[in-house]
């Protein structure tokens, strides 16, 4: 599923428009000097992020529902914009007043590498980007969203454990470059309801080297190479769909792209559907020199 996919209701006689909330990691980019920056956007975190579904009355079924997005920190100037799907039907995007474009990709499939072709049925994930007249990026952020687990359906009893993969960014300082990869990997999370926890990781990520930034249009990936393997801790209350936690590096390669066995950061997330039978997060990990950002997702 993603946002565009939700069911309509043909023979409704009133517009309908649904809200998603992003969970999201915001970070800024500085490519105006160097040393080029790269930095964690805590304001744009705090201030949250929106998709807006708008269904019409009586749809033609072969049109898409309408997408608006509202990014919480208004100093990013993103309010209400309405977002067209690009003619590759890859990502929906939008230029703003000042010639900057915001673009949003969204997927549900499951990336995990024994999943096959399937697709989750409540939890979407992707990214959202912003970037200058010129195409320099300037802020992105990954995000989960989709249909959550209404507090009173979070079960209270028992585990659950949820399979499906990470998949984010690192980026790494190079003098005054930055260097980016793409990150892929398998991953397994255990829920105990009764205690409200969750633990579990991804013991085997692989890096995609992308090139520095601003990457040029059409530029080819390296070839994979072993990144860390993460681990991630949470908690939850009782009632309430939401978790945090922290993410840990548990091995560390020592390659052009892998961060040191020290970094640390957050995990963030929910539980998508009727009964939790998803979830959904974002997650960070940095230490003096680089700092990855991505998904968690998965199903049971």
């Amino acid at each position: 599923m993603t946002v565009a996919d939700v069911e309509r209701v043909e023979n409704s006689t009133s517009d309908e428009t649904l809200a998603f909330r992003m969970v999201q990691a915001a970070r800024t980019v500085s490519l105006a000097s160097d040393p080029k920056s790269t930095t964690s956007d805590s304001a744009t975190n705090a201030g949250g992020a929106t998709v807006f579904l708008d269904i019409p009355a009586n749809p033609d079924p072969d049109a898409n529902p309408s997408l608006r997005l509202t990014l919480g920190n208004s100093a990013l100037g993103v309010t209400n914009v309405a977002l067209q799907l690009d003619p590759s039907e890859t990502f929906y995007q939008a230029t703003l007043a000042d010639g900057r474009t915001v673009t949003l990709a969204l997927d549900s499939t499951n990336q995990n590498s024994a999943a096959g072709e399937s697709e989750f049925a409540w939890a979407t994930y992707g990214s959202w980007g912003i970037r200058n007249a010129t195409n320099a990026p300037q802020a992105g952020s990954p995000v989960v969203l989709g249909i959550e687990t209404a507090d009173a359906a979070i079960p209270t009893s028992g585990s659950g454990t949820f399979t499906g993969f990470v998949t984010g960014t690192v980026t790494i300082a190079d003098g005054p470059e930055i260097r980016v990869a793409g990150l892929i990997g398998d991953a397994t999370i255990t829920a105990d309801f009764s205690a409200g926890t969750l633990s579990g990781g991804a013991p085997s990520i692989m890096a995609i080297p992308l090139g520095n930034l601003p990457i040029p249009a059409g530029t080819a990936p390296g070839a994979s190479q072993p990144w860390n393997g993460l681990s991630f801790t949470g908690t939850f209350a009782t009632g309430i769909n939401g978790f945090t936690g922290t993410t840990a590096v548990t091995s560390a390669p020592g390659n052009s792209y892998s961060l040191l066995s020290s970094a640390t950061g957050f995990l963030a997330g929910r539980f998508y559907g009727p009964g939790a039978e998803e979830i959904g997060a974002v997650w960070n990990v940095s230490d003096a020199n680089g700092a990855a950002q991505g998904v968690l997702v998965g199903g049971r």
